[in-house]
């Protein structure tokens, strides 16, 4: 435990609870979206009561899965480009319009992975 936790935890403890009503339904969500959060309960009561919003752990999780999803689509691309200049230049038969609509469709999912990334950042 760091100094800064040091110093705090003890007059947490020793300072009155806040309690609330809810169902066994309702308790069993907020546990779940401070799990989600990755805050314990009372943290994540803590910073909903003092009017801050939690960012969701599940989020920042899909957003570094989309990326890396991203940026795996960009080196498929470039070795799908390398691939079709040997192969070009072996016999002269690889398709440019084959090549150009694999590479439109690799572009498309970035794009598309991009667009799903800023919607998640955007909450």
């Amino acid at each position: 435990m760091d100094a800064q936790n040091a110093k705090r935890s003890p007059s947490r403890r020793n300072s009155p609870p806040v309690c609330i009503f809810v169902t066994p339904e309702e308790k069993e969500r907020i546990k779940s979206l401070a799990d989600n959060s990755g805050l314990s309960l009372s943290a994540y009561g803590r910073t909903l009561c003092l009017s801050h919003i939690p960012r969701s752990v599940i989020d920042a999780r899909q957003v570094d899965r989309l990326m890396k999803l991203n940026a795996d689509q960009g080196r498929v691309g470039g070795l799908l480009k390398l691939l079709i200049n040997r192969l070009a230049e072996a016999d002269g038969k690889a398709s440019r319009r084959e090549v150009d609509s694999l590479l439109y469709e690799i572009r498309a999912t970035q794009n598309e992975i991009r667009s799903a990334v800023k919607r998640l950042i955007a909450g």
